[in-house]
């Protein structure tokens, strides 16, 4: 593993989330305390679940994935991959947008994506990219089985993790449903697809 670019990709993935952080502040959304001063009803960047997992799980399995495996960007595989990733965050956002029109928060609130939301977009589609291509084995050397097994249960948590708000208010509604047991079947099912193939 070469640690090197392990603690480079680490501290590029933890400086996008504070980036997060400090656009929040400015716009606003980043403590309960700024939206209690300007009376808003929604859920503030530190209580949003999702951005504790970017710092614990996606920034450290993602560096770890990059520093072990040398990942093929430019192949066929890698810009297929890309252009799924900028799907799924371009999906993402405008669930987000339709959710923040009812309850803001700060990666989005009145009918628009927030300067955060647009930095966690991207930040999505590097982790959506990192983790499809290590499934999909488009890394040398491929993956093996327990290193697939080991990869799949660290990202498990992460969905739920990735829906939740730290709030005695926050309920689990049908779409943080769909999206904690899609992304658990989705990571489980490629996990086990690709073993297949070995």
């Amino acid at each position: 593993m070469n640690s090197n670019i392990f603690w480079v990709t680490l501290a590029i993935g933890i400086a996008m989330v504070f980036v997060q952080g400090l656009m929040a502040w400015t716009d606003g959304f980043l403590t309960r305390g700024q939206l209690r001063a300007r009376s808003i009803t929604g859920w503030c960047l530190l209580e949003h679940g999702g951005i504790w997992a970017d710092i614990f799980v996606i920034s450290p399995l993602a560096a770890y994935v990059l520093a072990k495996y040398q990942v093929h960007w430019f192949s066929f595989g890698g810009l297929i991959t890309l252009v799924l990733a900028v799907g799924c965050s371009l999906a993402a956002m405008t669930g987000w947008r339709e959710g923040g029109s009812t309850t803001p928060e700060a990666h989005t609130h009145d009918g628009r994506t927030t300067a955060a939301g647009w930095i966690h977009g991207i930040y999505m589609v590097v982790g959506i990219a990192v983790f499809v291509q290590f499934f999909f084995a488009n890394t040398t050397p491929a993956p093996a089985t327990k290193e697939l097994l080991v990869v799949a249960w660290i990202l498990t948590p992460f969905f739920p993790l990735g829906v939740v708000k730290f709030s005695p208010k926050y309920r689990f509604d049908v779409a943080a449903y769909c999206v904690t047991f899609g992304g658990i079947a989705l990571t489980w099912i490629a996990t086990l697809v690709r073993i297949h193939m070995l």
